[in-house]
């Protein structure tokens, strides 16, 4: 055989061979086997502004925070915009033109036993496409997430919540025996066995499954120095995910008819600028304080705005401008994006893409 001179022909010879051991996309330039990261839109979009456009697809995040923060909302709500996307392109189910096309299909582990099917179908959620589990036990609960990630059946998991995740040596013992750090090891090995399915998800079949966790916040004791707050499963989770969201505890207006919630990006490796923000959560149907808008919905017309003038994606001279459309003021913008939804959502989608 003639002598390989180039370290190309060296390269390709090695790939070949690794190919033939361990399967393809084992080795490769950066272009051709990192691909473009797709993401799952929260229907919130404060959130998507500051996370670059949403959940990163493919990726394990975790949504963490205080008591009545709208931890699971958020969840439902991702899950009721996933629900009409196709599981190959991430483009709306009606209008992509992938061949052998699905709808994205969903896994929702309920470790707490706490959802609320009136609330999840008042959010979008439709409940008789969701796969639901209850496990008894945390090692149960991984089992069932793996196995269907390596069946391939399911594109979204909700993993709600760590903190409800007992193990079974807990389960098993008595009220007051010790079993220190043992949760802790095995969310430490669920991280590592969602890495490794999602990563041969990707390499075999190119389908990108998402995990998202949600977890509870609690209180070192004794801390007079730094930020005493952690939470629940170790650090391993902080080290596995690619994006964190910390959602503050909700504020009910006094009238009862919505709740301000907060949130701060603490962690992005998907190029999402990081920040906080805050919306607003109709709790009753309409009012007219929020222009028309029902239980459940968003009121972030205003944020639109503001933030489509800070891109300038809207002018403001002599009025306000987009497009084809003027406004005197911008109560009358508002009301435009409140009765035109798809101006809404381009607009978004402009403010987004200005943002990254």
């Amino acid at each position: 055989m003639a002598k390989e001179n180039t370290r190309l022909e060296r390269l390709t010879r090695l790939k070949a061979e690794l190919a033939k051991t361990y399967g393809d996309g084992l080795l490769g330039t950066a272009s051709d086997v990192i691909f473009p990261v797709k993401r799952l839109r929260t229907g919130v979009f404060i959130i998507d502004y500051h996370t670059g456009g949403g959940f990163p697809v493919g990726r394990i995040a975790q949504v963490k925070g205080e008591k009545s923060s709208g931890k699971t909302s958020l969840c439902l709500r991702i899950i009721a915009n996933a629900q009409k996307l196709c599981n190959k392109c991430y483009f709306p189910f009606a209008t992509c033109q992938c061949e052998n096309k699905e709808l994205i299909s969903v896994l929702y582990v309920d470790l707490e036993g706490t959802l609320d099917r009136d609330w999840a179908r008042c959010l979008g959620v439709d409940l008789d496409r969701v796969i639901w589990s209850r496990p008894d036990t945390a090692e149960q609960s991984i089992a069932i997430v793996t196995k269907t990630l390596k069946e391939r059946v399911v594109d979204l998991v909700i993993y709600d919540s760590v903190a409800a995740a007992v193990p079974s040596k807990e389960a098993e013992g008595e009220a007051e025996d010790f079993a220190v750090g043992t949760h802790a090891r095995l969310m430490n090995k669920f991280m590592r066995l969602l890495t490794f399915e999602l990563n041969n998800m990707q390499r075999e079949d190119g389908l990108r499954s998402t995990v998202i966790l949600v977890n509870q916040k609690r209180y070192k004791i004794g801390v007079m120095f730094g930020d005493p707050a952690t939470t629940t499963g170790g650090h391993g989770i902080e080290f596995a995910t690619s994006l964190e969201l910390d959602m503050g505890n909700g504020k009910v207006a006094k009238d009862l008819n919505s709740v301000e919630l907060k949130f701060r990006v603490t962690k992005s490796k998907v190029g999402g600028v990081g920040g906080s923000g805050e919306y607003n959560i109709v709790l009753k149907d309409d009012i007219k304080v929020w222009k028309g808008k029902n239980k459940g919905d968003v009121y972030d017309e205003d944020t639109v705005v503001k933030l489509g003038l800070q891109h300038d994606v809207i002018e403001k001279e002599k009025g306000y401008h987009w497009g084809d459309h003027d406004w005197r003021n911008q109560e009358e913008v508002e009301n435009f994006l409140l009765k035109e939804k798809w101006a809404k959502e381009a607009m978004i989608l402009e403010i987004i893409s200005a943002n990254k």
